[in-house]
């Protein structure tokens, strides 16, 4: 998961935790440049990636997910934000596969809608 703030980070540690049996990985983005950002987020060899609609620096999920396909990640990339709107455009729907609406108040409910998101995605995958 990535996101700009560590509040929204620490909301969804546990039910991320449990739900992946302890895989999630959590990244801050604050100052790092886009592409220090995919580096440090590939790192970690994820399956899937959650996107923060609006990082730091008025970078978007959208320009993160670019510089990750430009990086040949070829895992899910799923759009994650308060606004329902942040990857409705028409360059996020080629390049994140799937979006969900973050609500910080509801982090178990959010976090059970990704998982069916990511098995649905999966799904598709196997059959193409």
């Amino acid at each position: 998961m990535v996101d700009d703030t560590a509040v929204v980070l620490q909301a969804y540690i546990p039910s991320l935790t449990v739900a992946t049996l302890g895989q999630a990985k959590f990244v801050l983005h604050d100052a790092q440049r886009l592409d220090d950002l995919a580096r440090q987020v590939l790192e970690h060899k994820p399956y899937a990636v959650l996107l923060d609609g609006q990082l730091a620096q008025d970078a978007t999920g959208t320009d993160l997910a670019r510089c990750l396909r430009h990086m040949r990640f070829r895992g899910h990339l799923v759009g994650f934000s308060t606004n329902p709107d942040a990857f409705k455009d028409q360059e996020s729907q080629c390049l994140v596969d799937a979006s969900v609406v973050k609500e910080f108040a509801k982090p178990e409910a959010v976090v059970g809608a990704l998982a069916l998101c990511l098995r649905v995605l999966e799904m598709r995958r196997r059959t193409n």
